[in-house]
């Protein structure tokens, strides 16, 4: 994310960059993680030496998920981010005239993550750059690490008849209910959902450059799976999120269908291929 933002504003003008740096905006639901604002903060100090850093952002779930869902109106609260909240209604009102400052967008969905930059209101196409990857390819990941180190199977909900309460780190007891008529796409999402929980309830970013050494002493947190098994996950929560971070380093599964969406539908040349 942070190379996202830095390479975005290079391809700006010079005479805005430090406008764009000091009203960094994040939006999306996978900004939500604990610790991403400081984690970015350093990481952009380390880029930009000298240059003030300024990422906006409210303190707490509740105020951000509000602001993702407020969407463009995120945009004329830059001044006073965590006290102010524009209407939709009010927007449409005043027009674009509200928005009086620079700033750079860092969006992170379901499907990609985007650095969009805009100046008086006005996107600024030629900084605009994306990842082809967002929040579900990361659920992908986690269920990907959670069941080659645990040697589990993740079960989602709806195949779920019954359970019983086992010890942490036990293989769960459960019966398994038949859905022959399942499609592919809704078991899928089903999967999705079941790790869209794990991320967002023990999953956190290393606030500095990563190091297992240090992250492996952070206090464990405890998680149960909807089909009953449960245990205490340390460094895992750490590597799930650096994805974001480092997805060259930390990617585990490589899914093909990332190369084929863009080769066959990517009509932009600022789209890139991180893998």
């Amino acid at each position: 994310m942070h190379e996202l933002i830095y390479r975005s504003i290079n391809l700006c003008d010079v005479d805005i960059r430090p406008n764009l740096y000091s009203n960094i905006v994040l939006t999306g639901g996978n900004t939500l993680f604990n610790g991403l604002m400081d984690r970015l903060n350093n990481e952009l100090s380390m880029l930009a030496p000298g240059i003030k850093i300024r990422i906006h952002a409210s303190g707490n779930s509740s105020e951000r998920k509000f602001g993702v869902w407020n969407g463009g109106s995120i945009l004329s609260s830059l001044g006073t981010f965590h006290q102010l909240w524009i209407s939709k209604k009010e927007y449409e009102e005043i027009g674009k005239s509200i928005v009086e400052k620079r700033c750079l967008i860092l969006d992170s969905g379901g499907g990609t993550t985007s650095a969009v930059p805009v100046s008086d209101g006005y996107v600024l196409k030629k900084g605009i750059i994306k990842q082809n990857f967002g929040g579900d390819f990361l659920s992908q990941q986690a269920a990907a690490l959670i069941e080659s180190l645990y040697n589990i199977k993740i079960t989602p909900r709806y195949k779920i008849k019954s359970k019983s309460a086992v010890d942490a780190g036990v293989p769960a007891n459960f019966v398994e209910c038949e859905r022959p008529n399942t499609t592919p796409s809704f078991h899928q999402y089903a999967m999705n959902q079941v790790m869209h929980e794990f991320k967002e309830t023990i999953c956190q970013v290393s606030e500095h450059p990563y190091r297992e050494g240090l992250l492996r002493q952070r206090p464990l947190k405890c998680y149960e799976f909807p089909n009953g098994y449960n245990n205490s996950f340390g460094i895992e929560r750490f590597k799930i999120p650096e994805i974001l971070i480092q997805p060259r380093e930390f990617i585990i599964q490589v899914n093909i269908y990332i190369y084929i969406y863009y080769y066959l539908y990517s009509d932009n040349n600022n789209k890139e291929i991180i893998l």
